[in-house]
């Protein structure tokens, strides 16, 4: 029996007779396969996320249904009458290229269903031509034919316009009311193609909004009903709009901004004063995040929410000039939301991989702020913190050894340590003579990327050896990364320390990863030194790269 393999599109034969029994997949009934071809429908993983990126790895949904619509007769009984199946996966910048018998047929198999339509429309997208479209007829042009022809079936629309040809038409079909649409994400609207009145104002289910256009629109009957509220770039007069439309938003979830500038339209920027602290209230927000410096609006935002005692606060490149009050009002908000994770943590089973609280250090980091941070964690009694993660950034630590020094004093029940090369050398540059952090301290993992202006193994060895001789040895480390292209022999010198590693090539025979370890006794100079890596050709440490070709 000849079967199309589902993921590859490559035929090839069934070699067991129709007398023998069924494969354990032929044996699953219609609700089992039906519920498979919804996940597989659902699957978003390449459309964007927190921040819009087309780059995916695998075939999108669209092709893999394509591909199990012709594995067999039963298979493809359930999935042709599937309706809303063939809505989910309508990935424009896999249907253009189809041309246009192939497109009306998808289309033809949507029925009446509800619609998802997402993909990315970039400039390479329209020069292709296909069976009988004039020449330049390319993803933007059939995208804006789709919304008309369907837009009031839409139910949610992801899209990443890297450049928009056709700004008066987008601004035609953003301007329909949109009777179910649920779920907006779309990055790259031009502001000459933003209308003024987005959907008319009529969309009453919608409940996600992602996107780097809201004009001002935020004051919509539709805005009062968010869920998921992302802004980046936005293009409007002042991003102040926002912060008198949040207090009208009580059913807000989840909170992210990007590139939204304070201060009113003028020649000259004037910044309207901040609203007073959690004087706005959304009770059942959990997660606030920021992306910018103290010239935007974050500060302001988070200085005035007063949200869920659950929320989480992820704060990312806060750079910029901080003006005393400033700094005063920024000391209190993270203290404020550090208590608040923290309080979570106690409630909650401080065994579970969720329980914690993050804080990463990025580059540009104001050392007045990584020194706020420190002494906020100090303050925050941290004594009974099982487990450190420390993946600090360069530039953010070569200032804070006594701070750092004093803030690992604290943590006296830590047994395990997750960290960069970057943080050893944090870990080196904040042990201070005679005084041994992390007495519990039990295991090391080291996820090594080569930074050479780092200390490096030299300084682990010495820290390793001044625990030794306080009698707290660290038994075992775990490297990963690109620990080979170092030379960590020097460790050997550290008796019955424990090293595990996983070999970067597989077994060739298993094709299993090579897991190894050694224990530093002398019996094997020079184990650690990798060298047996480091000489093997670059070709044969690169993954094995496979080539699937797709057939419609």
């Amino acid at each position: 029996m000849l079967i199309k393999n589902a993921l590859a599109g490559h035929d090839y034969l069934h070699m067991a007779s129709d007398s023998r029994a069924p494969s354990p997949i032929q044996k699953l009934n219609h609700d089992i396969l039906w519920t498979l071809f919804s996940v597989i429908a659902e699957d978003d993983a390449h459309v964007m996320k927190d921040q819009p990126n087309p780059m995916f790895d695998g075939p999108p949904p669209l092709e893999t249904i394509i591909s199990m619509s012709r594995v067999c007769q039963a298979w493809r009984d359930v999935l042709l009458p599937s309706a809303n199946i063939w809505g989910k996966v309508l990935q424009v910048d896999c249907l253009a290229p189809m041309g246009w018998k192939w497109r009306a047929e998808i289309m033809r198999r949507t029925g009446t269903a509800s619609l998802h339509i997402k993909g990315c429309i970039a400039q390479a997208a329209r020069d292709f031509e296909s069976d009988s479209e004039a020449p330049g007829f390319g993803t933007e042009a059939f995208t804006i034919g789709l919304l008309r022809s369907t837009w009031s079936r839409v139910r949610r629309i992801e899209l990443f316009l890297v450049s928009m040809a056709c700004p008066l038409q987008w601004k035609e079909i953003l301007a329909l009311p949109a009777p179910r649409l649920e779920s907006f994400k779309v990055n790259g609207i031009a502001h000459r193609a933003g209308p003024e009145n987005l959907f008319n104002g009529v969309a009453p289910f919608l409940r996600v909004m992602h996107t780097d256009y809201v004009g001002h629109n935020l004051n919509a009957p539709w805005a009062h009903q968010l869920h998921s509220l992302e802004l980046w770039g936005t293009n409007q007069s002042t991003a102040d709009d926002i912060l008198k439309a949040l207090p009208s938003m009580p059913l807000l979830r989840h909170l992210a901004l990007t590139c939204l500038f304070r201060g009113l339209p003028g020649p000259v920027p004037v910044q309207a004063p901040l609203p007073a602290g959690q004087s706005i209230h959304l009770p059942k927000l959990k997660s606030l995040h920021l992306a910018g410096g103290f010239s935007c609006i974050y500060l302001a935002v988070a200085h005035a929410l007063k949200p869920s005692e659950e929320c989480e606060l992820v704060w990312r490149e806060i750079v910029g000039p901080l003006s005393t009050e400033e700094s005063a009002t920024l000391s209190d908000v993270l203290a404020r939301y550090l208590k608040m994770s923290l309080d979570k943590g106690h409630g909650a089973d401080r065994r579970a991989p969720s329980s914690g609280f993050f804080v990463t250090f990025r580059p540009r980091l104001l050392p007045k702020i990584v020194s706020l941070l420190l002494q906020l964690l100090l303050e925050a009694n941290l004594s009974s913190l099982k487990r450190l993660d420390l993946f600090p950034e360069v530039s953010a630590i070569l200032d804070q050894g006594d701070n750092t020094a004093t803030f690992f004093k604290s943590l006296l029940s830590v047994t395990a340590i997750n960290m960069s090369d970057s943080g050893y050398t944090m870990l080196y540059l904040a042990t201070l003579p005679g005084i041994i952090s992390f007495p519990e301290l039990q295991e090391m993992t080291i996820h090594y990327n080569y930074i050479p202006d780092l200390h490096h193994v030299a300084e682990l060895h010495d820290y390793f050896l001044s625990r030794e001789k306080a009698s707290v040895a660290v038994p075992v480390l775990h490297l990963t990364g690109n620990f080979w292209q170092q030379d960590w022999s020097i460790l050997e010198d550290i008796k019955g320390l424990q090293v595990f590693w996983v070999e970067p090539k597989p077994d060739p025979i298993a094709g299993k990863p090579i897991k190894c370890s050694y224990i530093c006794d002398g019996s094997k100079p020079g184990m650690l030194s990798f060298v047996h890596i480091r000489n093997r050709t670059l070709f044969d440490l690169r993954p094995p790269k496979f080539r699937i070709n797709r057939q419609q």
